[in-house]
């Protein structure tokens, strides 16, 4: 609504003047206009906000406000693609408008909002990060803002709370820029970005698992400490490893920095050197995470330095049936308060299918590094060329009393400077 200047005034701004009849000063003229318009502003308004209009009432106007109504309204779109209809209609999207929307569709990933058909917007929550499943349910209440470009979810952590386990997929057709991972057919393309994703949602308890389909992934990837309290599992082919295969060519192939991860059903590779100083190059390595990583049907291929390793402080167990195809320094290396464990109620096996070569101790223990527990069945024993211990600096190697001869080599294994098998 315009402001109404006095009637016969050319100035749209004129003010309004008192009229006085003891100096001739003439009065104003009100036009109609200057009086119905304000009127009908705030009829319309009490009655956009849900109220009926009434004398007997003069705080009508606020509690118009007051209700919120004009903000408010039910969403009518889907998942990911909400819509919601203001009354009064805004004729334009401009930054400050507040939407408060009762969701009709939980989100399953990046969403948009379309107010009154202006067009669909993005939305967004702390941190310029994309609306993800878990942000919020069907039937909630939620506040957003309009910034000129996206609409921002008030209140919304940056970290979502998991509220139910999640499943994502990768595959060497996937795409990490164009696909959501959230089904078979539309995959990510790498382990790491699947990983990513994980780590952008407090797992709240619950698990997140990962499918990896088989094919060859070149590259390193990094896991890191999760948030939250929970599980990722990361899972390729169990009855078949050979078929998803991970390989690396600078530095260690698969480095778990955080506790909770399984990895199982791959074939695992290692073919630099390093990638920066401290990293030898192994095909596995939970490196100081302070908490249990499992590996379970697996195989192992060669190995600059171990097939599977466990460092400053952490800790990798062990279980179901394992393959070794190729050589290395080491089959395991434990050192500096690290702990290797194989399953005790069903001992993981191992089957050397060719022969292979290590340069080192087929398990290395040093730095108060412990291995526990004796492995299940060993095929292929006599295929493995090298020394079959050491235990050394104060580490521990714990057989159960299984022997000096448990562990696959041709020269006899070894301990000093404290270092403990039996």
């Amino acid at each position: 609504m315009l402001y109404i200047q006095p009637y016969g005034v050319s100035d749209p701004n004129a003010p309004y003047i008192n009229g006085n009849p003891a100096t001739g000063t003439q009065g104003s003229i009100p036009p109609a206009a200057s009086i119905e318009y304000p009127q009908r502003e705030i009829v319309n308004l009490i009655s956009d906000g849900g109220l009926v209009p009434d004398n007997a009432d003069l705080r009508q106007l606020g509690q118009g406000v007051q209700g919120g109504k004009l903000n408010y309204a039910l969403d009518a779109g889907t998942a990911n693609a909400y819509q919601v209809t203001l009354t009064p209609a805004p004729t334009a999207l401009r930054a400050g408008l507040v939407v408060r929307m009762k969701v009709g569709n939980a989100p399953t990933g990046p969403s948009v909002l379309n107010v009154n058909a202006l067009g669909a917007k993005p939305m967004k929550k702390r941190g310029n990060k994309d609306i993800q499943s878990g942000d919020f349910a069907a039937g909630d209440v939620i506040e957003l803002v309009y910034d000129g470009t996206v609409f921002f979810l008030i209140g919304a952590d940056s970290v979502t709370m998991l509220g139910a386990s999640l499943d994502y997929y990768v595959a060497t057709t996937g795409s990490d820029t164009l696909n959501d991972g959230r089904t078979a057919s539309t995959p990510f393309a790498t382990i790491q970005h699947a990983i990513n994703v994980a780590q952008t949602f407090n797992l709240n308890g619950y698990s997140v698992t990962i499918h990896v389909a088989n094919g060859v992934y070149i590259g390193q990837t990094v896991a890191p400490p999760m948030n939250g309290s929970g599980s990722i599992n990361i899972l390729g082919n169990e009855a078949t490893p050979s078929g998803c295969q991970l390989t690396c060519s600078t530095g260690t192939t698969f480095i778990l920095y955080g506790s909770g991860y399984l990895v199982a059903g791959f074939q695992i590779s290692n073919t630099g050197t390093t990638a920066g100083t401290g990293d030898p190059g192994n095909c596995l390595w939970s490196h100081g995470n302070n908490g249990a990583v499992t590996v379970r049907n697996m195989q192992w291929g060669s190995a600059v330095a171990a097939q599977v390793a466990a460092t400053d402080g952490g800790t990798l167990g062990i279980t179901g049936n394992h393959i070794i195809s190729g050589g290395a320094s080491w089959f395991a290396w434990v050192q500096i308060n690290s702990l290797i464990i194989c399953d005790p109620v069903n001992r993981p096996t191992v089957n050397v299918i060719n022969p292979v070569s290590y340069s080192g101790p087929f398990i290395n223990a040093n730095c108060l590094g412990v291995w526990a527990n004796q492995l299940g069945t060993i095929t292929g024993y006599g295929n493995v060329s090298g020394k079959k211990y050491d235990a050394e600096l104060n580490a521990i190697i714990a057989t159960g009393g299984a022997g000096v001869n448990h562990f696959p080599g041709t020269v006899a294994g070894t301990t000093g400077s404290g270092g403990q098998y039996g």
